[in-house]
């Protein structure tokens, strides 16, 4: 509660997203999360976007060193470099290569919830799914499936609009 007090005194606008709502249905949250981003963007004069600030605060996250860092990292990645690297809700189109054999092309959207193959979704906690995120394009990432050892060679990213 002070921590959200500093922030709305300095100026940020506060999101909160109930743990339990995001376990529940986090593509609803991601999904209101994003529409309220976008509301607050187009409701605010352009010349003052760039010294506004929009905070998200998600209250399962313990605050600690490795949280800050992870804060730290994020702003210093710029928005160019994260255009390039899977995330989730990302559709991603790969090569399984097995034996230096490319076996078969695929495309997969990552998901935070269990992933449904005949729908084109895998769980970011699938392998597939922790092989591909944090990935660019190009790369090639070595992945350990019930088929035995593959290399999942990422072709194409669409990022989640």
């Amino acid at each position: 509660m002070i921590r959200q007090k500093i922030l709305a005194g300095l100026g940020w606008r506060i999101y909160r997203i109930w743990s339990t709502d995001w376990f529940s249905n986090p593509v609803k949250e991601f999904k209101k999360l994003k529409n309220y981003i976008e509301e607050a963007l187009n409701s605010k004069n352009p010349a003052r976007l760039e010294t506004d600030k929009l905070a998200v605060a998600y209250d399962a996250v313990p605050e600690d060193e490795a949280q800050q860092d992870l804060f730290d990292m994020a702003e210093s990645q710029n928005e160019a470099d994260a255009e390039k690297i899977v995330e989730l809700f990302d559709t991603v189109t790969y090569f399984l290569i097995k034996d230096g054999i490319k076996r078969e092309k695929c495309a997969v959207q990552i998901v935070p919830t269990q992933g449904d193959p005949d729908a084109g979704t895998v769980s970011q906690q699938s392998a597939i799914g922790r092989a591909l995120l944090g990935n660019a394009k190009d790369e090639a990432i070595e992945c350990a499936l019930p088929i035995g050892e593959v290399t999942l060679e990422i072709l194409h990213i669409d990022k989640y609009q």
